[in-house]
């Protein structure tokens, strides 16, 4: 029988694609005493500066991020985490215990426990024209590559948000070429890196590929076509800004961009809602009364929420289409007004386990039915699962639920037959299940 154990900081592979978003610096926190409704509404940071709280640097603010990211049917899958480039700049490339780097270590190990469904990516957005961001990049790589100890302290991801494209299309195919030129060095420097797999994402706009009303192509890499669809090519993963709240409008921009050449090339197309205070009621669905938007009418259509947005994609002809949300508590779980509550669940949960410490083992030598493992600390209930696999594709099956730090398996193997067993801690907070026991990432699909 093979025994496989669980390391709960190890991320599972990324599940199925859901929601993307962005979570820059600062986000607004409605647990400040006086920032209240008013104050959101108002959105200035430099005025009420004490509401504008970093989002990931603290317990709380992780712990909020992660309960976020984790909302029942509507959880977030790419995760873009700003304010991480002059962090991993300081310690690059000889210092792995640099304050910076460790704050970026600890960020990452905890949101890989508590949120391991999830791809957290590293954010960039110099914006200028000459794609300072490829140049970012390299530090990813290197902290990856060198300074975590393995996939529970590594990005899966960069995500490049530049826009500079806005000024440069329509101008030269020179300029047009070499904006081009500067993106795929964003892929290629991603490519570099060793230990494991560094995706790429990039945000386009939804009338980049149009000079005034007429859509233009690009010769470039051989390839003519229009500009948005060579940016779909470059990346594993990009998104749209449709920059409209009418689910019809989004869909027909989605459309513009290059939705079909994207399910076409089977790359991941997320739909951007804004939720920023920038033109309320039209771009974004900032929430802020006005006659032009269904905010204050009680009889309001759910279809101008933004989630109800995500859910009409199928109808509105974009089925494969991805929610995008640009951005975390500005205002999407600010809990700052009735249309944005908080998915913060009130309390900073612990990650019980970093490693699961020790293997599972027969409890009684001569006894194959019966399975032990170490109590682990602060854990009051386990899981133990077998499967006909090392991976855990096939015939997956819980032995037990317990709160006890063994179990017997009544069934017992057929001659040539072997039993896998993984065990994980299932409350007060589950982990989550490890590598297999070839050492190749599980897909867990039976789990």
């Amino acid at each position: 029988m093979v025994m496989a154990l669980l390391a709960c900081g190890t991320p599972a592979a990324m599940a199925d694609p859901g929601y993307a978003m962005y979570v820059w610096s600062d986000g607004f926190d409605a647990t400040v005493p006086g920032c209240d409704e008013a104050r959101l509404l108002a959105w200035d940071p430099n005025a009420d500066a004490a509401c504008y709280v970093h989002n990931w640097l603290t317990p709380m603010s992780r712990q909020w991020l992660w309960d976020t990211v984790k909302r029942p049917g509507r959880q977030v899958e790419r995760v873009f985490i700003s304010d991480v480039r002059h962090r991993l700049e300081a310690g690059y490339p000889g210092d792995c215990s640099h304050p910076d780097v460790e704050l970026v270590r600890n960020m990452l190990r905890d949101g890989h426990c508590k949120a391991p469904h999830a791809g957290l990516y590293a954010l960039f957005s110099t914006g200028n024209p000459d794609v300072s961001e490829q140049f970012h990049v390299p530090f990813v790589v290197w902290y990856n590559d060198t300074c975590a100890s393995g996939p529970n302290e590594r990005f899966d991801g960069v995500a490049v948000n530049n826009e500079a494209w806005n000024d440069i299309k329509c101008t030269t195919p020179t300029a047009e070429q070499a904006y081009l030129d500067d993106l795929q060095a964003v892929a290629d420097a991603a490519e570099l890196q060793i230990n494991g797999t560094l995706a790429t994402h990039y945000s386009i706009g939804w009338k980049w590929s149009f000079c005034g009303a007429t859509e233009a192509s690009v010769d470039w890499d051989g390839t003519i076509q229009p500009a948005t669809h060579h940016m779909i090519d470059i990346f594993d993963s990009v998104d749209v800004q449709v920059a409209w709240v009418a689910p019809e409008t989004a869909a027909d921009r989605a459309l513009t961009a290059g939705y079909a050449h994207a399910v076409g090339q089977g790359k991941p197309f997320h739909v951007l809602s804004f939720t920023n205070t920038r033109d309320p009621c039209t771009t974004t669905h900032f929430p802020e009364p006005c006659a032009a938007s269904p905010w204050t009418d009680p009889l309001r259509s759910d279809s101008f929420l933004m989630t109800g947005m995500f859910d009409d994609f199928p109808a509105n002809g974009i089925p494969q289409a991805l929610g995008g949300i640009h951005a975390y508590r500005r205002v999407y779980s600010s809990g700052g007004h009735t249309d944005w509550p908080s998915y913060y669940s009130g309390s900073v949960k612990g990650c019980i386990f970093e490693a699961f410490a020790g293997p599972l083992d027969f409890a009684q030598p001569d006894d194959d039915s019966v399975i032990d493992w170490p109590e682990q600390a602060n854990a009051t209930v386990y899981e133990l699962a077998r499967a006909d696999d090392p991976r855990f594709d096939t015939g997956c099956r819980t032995v037990a639920i317990t709160s006890s730090t063994s179990a017997i398996d009544t069934e017992i193997p057929a001659p040539g037959e072997t039993f896998h067993y993984l065990v994980r801690v299932a409350a007060p907070d589950p982990g989550n299940w490890g590598p297999a026991s070839t050492g190749e990432p599980r897909t867990g699909q039976c789990l």
